[in-house]
């Protein structure tokens, strides 16, 4: 057995015990005794230390891991929640700034959970304004030092490390335009001048943006724990009409990953999905070919139909053109083949460029192997 697949195989093992511990209602039985490393790997895949560790105190197991677990756990832990206070953070300041500049300003996706005092690891902090975005983000980057992330939403790093970013959107793509997003959003609660939207499409925007917008990030543990928070909030008449729009996504793992956010139970293609993923990241993980990676996970993958297709549709199609840089909309309106050509000659530039790091790791693995095979001969004679 190779180290990569030892890693896999202990790490799904954590998975499958913290997906119980954290989704089922029965008491955890104690984790498995898996390595260090295992831990580790299982941390960065699922980012769900802050609710493990709970349980792992209230179930009074926690006293059972041994020294690896504990300080890789510990570590998860101490980065989670720096994560989470730093968000914390930023939302009291966005209050302030909105009610100040008289703005405003949705909070979407884990940023709402956060809010209302979850604790669950976040990646960055999404908000969306209707108008005057360029204004909001003058207001947070006054020296203008960060470029954009990308058309159509600015990216403002943390002012220290740990923390978390602000991602400032002028378009939502799973939510539709910002104005109807604006216009249908609620307060809210405890962040005056901060608002957020419907439970409704709250959870619709958490499943599609956690299934076909990062398809590597499916059935995550972290996702699927942020899903049942969000379902907790909607009526049944509001989980009909989500399931109702899954359904008609047919070919797509909406309704698996919102039945296994609900039951705590997967089936068997997500579970499938779930294991191809963690043996893929194992056999790659020291290679650091993770943009790669991610495009060879989507383009592989069971749940998507057809999934090279779809891989081919999402690198070639043309977004929103909103933008919070005010000359970049005026420059597309007059010429229209500039933003085209920006945009469908990066993708495929980026899909030729990940298959080239894909085929070099292979290669220079296979060459590797190569080399210390002679010197494992001599050794074993």
């Amino acid at each position: 057995m190779t180290t990569a697949h030892r890693l896999a195989r202990e790490a799904l093992q954590l998975r499958d015990w913290a997906a119980r511990a954290l989704l089922l209602p029965a008491p955890p039985a104690p984790p498995p005794r898996v390595s260090a490393a295992a831990w580790q790997f299982f941390a960065r895949m699922e980012w769900c230390a802050t609710p493990l560790q709970q349980v792992l105190e209230e179930a009074g197991v926690a006293t059972g891991l041994d020294a690896g677990a504990v300080a890789a756990q510990a570590a998860a832990l101490r980065l989670e929640t720096a994560r989470i206070a730093s968000a914390r953070e930023q939302l009291a300041a966005l209050s302030q700034l909105a009610q100040r500049l008289g703005l405003r300003v949705v909070v979407f996706k884990g940023g709402v959970a956060v809010a209302q005092g979850e604790a669950l690891h976040l990646e960055d902090l999404d908000v969306a304004v209707e108008a005057d975005a360029g204004r909001l983000v003058r207001e947070l980057d006054p020296d203008g030092r960060h470029g954009p992330w990308s058309l159509g939403q600015y990216r403002i790093p943390p002012a220290h490390g740990g923390g978390v970013a602000v991602e400032v959107h002028a378009s939502v793509r799973e939510l539709g335009s910002v104005a109807g997003l604006v216009a249908a959003a609620q307060p809210l609660p405890g962040h005056p001048g901060l608002f957020r939207p419907s439970p409704r499409e709250h959870l619709w925007h958490l499943l599609t943006h956690a299934t076909a917008t990062h398809p590597d990030r499916i059935a995550r543990l972290r996702d699927l724990l942020l899903l049942r928070t969000a379902l907790a909030e909607c009526t049944e008449a509001d989980v009909r009409e989500v399931e109702q729009r899954a359904a008609r996504r047919a070919g797509t793992p909406l309704g698996a990953v919102l039945a296994a956010a609900r039951t705590g139970v997967s089936g068997p293609v997500l579970e499938r999905f779930v294991r191809r993923r963690y043996f893929l990241l194992a056999r790659w993980e020291g290679l650091g070919r993770r943009p790669a990676l991610r495009l060879l996970l989507i383009s592989a993958s069971e749940l998507t139909a057809p999934p090279r297709g779809d891989v081919i549709r999402k690198l070639f199609e043309v977004p929103d053109r909103a933008s919070v840089f005010p000359g970049m909309p005026a420059l597309f309106a007059r010429v229209p083949r500039v933003d085209s050509a920006l945009r469908l000659g990066f993708r495929p530039a980026v899909l030729l460029g990940a298959l080239t790091l894909c085929a070099g790791a292979v290669i220079e693995e296979r060459v590797n192997a190569a080399r210390s095979a002679p010197a494992t001969a001599r050794a074993a004679g």
